[in-house]
């Protein structure tokens, strides 16, 4: 069952639904008696000059982000290729999670999803260099894990898996530790670009509370580092830290 969606959520009113039934009741069952549960730990390893710009003293802010756990070829928060939906276009431009987090919350096959945030609870952005936040989830052998966050010295850059999920089993065995490696930096497509830390229509140079405040790109969700851009990027281990540890 999908939990309650708490911190920065509750400003959302968002009403979880109950997953759906009746798929496979011998196997749920099965799977269900491997519950195990999990702490993601996210955390801006971000250091002061990282990016070439004075803005955020050129560390990377990241914003509060929404996570799905899923089972299936089917990521529910973006498909590499395919236009992004409104709540994914809101987090890469800016860091708003709310909306893709009532879509998650809808979604018959997502098994738990919610909103994460720092240790502070401070919105957009959410995380400077050093902070941490986290949370929990639960799930069982054949479940992925599916997160984003914004990267925020940018128009509509964001943190997310590589596009198929996290798995978090290998066989029966719950996975722990470092899963880094599997993220990856992703450009939305919903606007168009400038190097990261430059510009009037990042985050960092708008009002706080302003949404779509740039020139429209109307592409599709691709790896910012196949954008053709020409942008020099951090490794997105300078940026962003993901563990997963198995707490019962």
């Amino acid at each position: 069952m999908k939990k309650q969606i708490t911190g920065v959520a509750m400003a959302a009113t968002l009403t979880l639904a109950g997953v759906g039934a009746a798929s496979a009741m011998s196997s749920g069952d099965q799977a269900g008696s491997q519950e195990t549960t999990f702490r993601v730990t996210i955390e801006d390893v971000s250091t002061p000059g990282l990016l070439d710009t004075e803005r955020a003293g050129g560390t990377v802010p990241l914003s509060p982000g929404v996570y799905a756990v899923f089972r299936g070829a089917a990521n529910p928060l973006f498909k590499a290729g395919k236009p992004a939906s409104p709540g994914i276009e809101l987090i890469a431009e800016d860091g708003f999670p709310m909306t893709e987090a009532a879509a998650l919350a809808a979604d018959r096959l997502v098994r738990d999803s919610g909103i994460f945030e720092a240790d502070n609870g401070i919105l957009a952005p959410a995380f400077f260099a050093g902070a941490t936040g986290s949370f929990t989830i639960t799930a069982s052998p054949g479940d992925r894990l599916s997160l984003a966050t914004m990267f925020v010295q940018s128009n509509d850059f964001f943190f997310a898996d590589g596009g198929k999920g996290i798995k978090l089993f290998n066989g029966a065995s719950p996975v722990s530790g470092d899963v880094t490696n599997q993220i990856a930096l992703w450009d939305a497509g919903t606007e168009v670009d400038t190097a990261p830390g430059t510009g009037p229509f990042q985050k960092p140079a708008q009002d706080p509370a302003a949404t779509d405040f740039g020139p429209a790109e109307n592409g599709v969700v691709t790896l910012a580092s196949q954008t053709g851009d020409g942008f020099t990027l951090p490794a997105t281990g300078s940026v962003i830290k993901v563990t997963i540890t198995p707490i019962g």
